[in-house]
């Protein structure tokens, strides 16, 4: 049995019949010939553009992917290049930039409770994980380059905390139903002896039957992997540090004790998630070529030097020395040839430079790179200067695609943490002998603003306002300082600032017979220093 054999059987077996969303005779469901195949060999691709190493490009395009039965032979630059061990390949990076702009844009979650007793509980839980970095580095870039994958929630007796690991697109693999998942299949390797295993393990929820009780499940399977993915079960026990794992069942508990990962919806392939690098390949290989081409040009463009044999000096073998200098090409000529003045038989070296189009190869990067960045980023985003001559006002008209696909990104990253924390919570709870239920915790995850104006720019615009009496103390306070100050702080600052406000109507009797006059108490206000440095 293949592995992809082993997950259609487990499926069916959990749905009973298998739900196919499109209609098998269709020309396109024929050219696929298999999903499951080309879900994940799509996945590896991707990821490797991610990854961004030309030598790992090189080699899958060289070797291609034998289970792809051809779909890589396409007529791409990197297929071709590959044969051609001579042409210099240029990797351009972009796939990588785009997604680790994005992850960079997104930013840091935060966890917000009214309840701080929760709200530090979940804190020193994802402390724990390393959740943050986990996101961050790993899930969120991942997702968006594969398109989906999963994160499992275990619980181990040696730690506080449940354990949060994230596995990618290749080895998970969803069970849907419904449009819904309620199944999530793990893929672990191992090694043994010379021998090579793979765990798959089931996590998922159970509604009532005749023979089945509701809940939520966790089943393993051991196998041992023979070449071209042929699986042999074994038993657990065959691997000392599985031997312990057996069937948990959590009754009445339905949640998966694992979090599907996908931000953009895949309308070819309902429970899976789509890469947001889905239809650029096309334009990364075309990209990747004119840069290659640009760099050959480059090379070529080297002034090429035309030398008389009979002027080197011999070695001792009576071979012609050649001078030694960086990346200068030296060509053999007979004194016959007639040297640049016509003179025949000259012992003079010549120097010749080809006048190359190097503007067609930088038009072509350009253009590509705006078609790679259309419906995804703003080219200012990444750092791209278009055009110098824009205004602040344009500016900003550009950064909102970078706006629209930030909210999809954070729409769809804001559930995934909250369900991550929602079963880690319950998970705890159950470690700890108390009762969990179907229940949300009562918390929010909430991201920052993205291209705020700075701290200077919105003092010039607020100010106006709150002289003019068109917004409160505690409006302009809260606008103006935001997260930088906490709500101690900022009531200190509306106090501070309603006491100048009033500063005109102040008399003796406010300072508490000080005898400090009212010009006094206004300059001593007003010369007060403005504290800036928590911005």
């Amino acid at each position: 049995m293949l592995i992809i054999d082993y997950i259609r059987e487990k499926i069916k077996e959990f749905l009973g019949i298998q739900h196919i969303h499109k209609n098998p005779n269709d020309i396109n469901f024929q050219y696929i010939s298999d999903e499951e195949i080309l879900r994940i060999s799509k996945a590896k691709e991707f990821k490797l553009w991610y990854l961004g190493e030309g030598d790992k490009l090189e080699q899958y395009y060289l070797l291609g992917d034998s289970s792809r039965k051809g779909l890589s032979d396409r007529n791409y630059f990197w297929s071709i290049a590959t044969q051609e061990a001579m042409v210099k390949k240029v990797h351009s990076g972009i796939p990588n930039a785009i997604i680790n702009t994005l992850v960079n844009v997104v930013g840091e979650h935060q966890i917000t409770s009214d309840d701080k007793e929760l709200e530090r509980i979940i804190y020193d839980m994802l402390e724990d994980n390393d959740f943050i970095r986990m996101v961050n580095q790993e899930q969120l870039p991942l997702t968006l380059a594969q398109g989906w994958g999963a994160y499992k929630i275990n619980i181990d007796e040696a730690y506080e905390y449940p354990l949060i690991e994230y596995y990618e697109a290749e080895n998970v693999r969803f069970i849907g139903k419904n449009r819904r998942i309620e199944g999530i299949i793990y893929l672990d390797y191992y090694e043994l002896n010379n021998k090579k295993y793979v765990l798959f393990e089931t996590r998922s929820i159970k509604r009532k039957t005749e023979n089945v009780e509701a809940g939520s499940y966790v089943e393993y399977n051991l196998f041992e992997l023979k070449e071209n993915n042929n699986i042999i079960p074994v038993e657990l026990s065959t691997i000392k540090e599985l031997s312990k794992l057996e069937t948990i069942f959590i009754p009445g508990y339905m949640k998966i004790l694992g979090v599907p990962t996908r931000i953009f919806h895949d309308p070819s392939d309902v429970n899976y998630g789509r890469s947001i690098l889905t239809g650029k390949i096309d334009l990364f290989d075309d990209l990747d070529q004119a840069l290659s081409q640009a760099s050959q040009t480059v090379k070529v463009s080297t002034p090429v030097e035309y030398y008389p044999v009979s002027v080197l000096e011999k070695n001792s073998f009576g071979v012609p020395i050649l001078p030694v200098a960086y990346n200068r090409q030296f060509i053999k000529k007979p004194a016959s040839i007639p040297s640049g003045d016509g003179v025949m038989g000259s012992d003079t070296i010549q120097t010749s430079q080809p006048q190359l189009n190097f503007e067609q190869y930088a038009y072509e990067v350009k253009n590509k790179l705006d078609l790679i960045l259309t419906g995804i980023l703003s080219p200012a985003t990444m750092g791209i200067d278009v055009a110098k001559k824009d205004n602040a006002e344009a500016q900003r008209e550009k950064e909102k695609i970078t706006l629209m696909t930030r909210n999809n990104i954070i729409n769809a990253q804001r559930k995934i943490i909250q369900d991550v924390v929602d079963v880690a919570l319950d998970l705890l709870m159950y470690k700890n002998g108390q009762p969990i239920s179907d229940e949300r915790a009562d918390f929010s995850v909430v991201y920052n603003d993205f291209a705020t104006p700075s701290f200077e720019s919105k003092l010039q615009y607020l100010s106006p306002a709150y002289s003019g009496g068109a917004i409160s103390t505690e409006k302009y306070v809260e606008t103006l300082w935001g997260e930088m100050m906490s709500d101690e702080e900022q009531q200190e600052e509306v106090e501070r600032l309603n006491k100048i406000r009033n500063a005109d109507n102040l008399t003796l009797e406010d300072f508490d017979g000080t005898g400090i006059t009212d010009d006094s108490v206004e300059e001593e206000i007003f010369n007060e220093p403005l504290d800036v440095s928590k911005e």
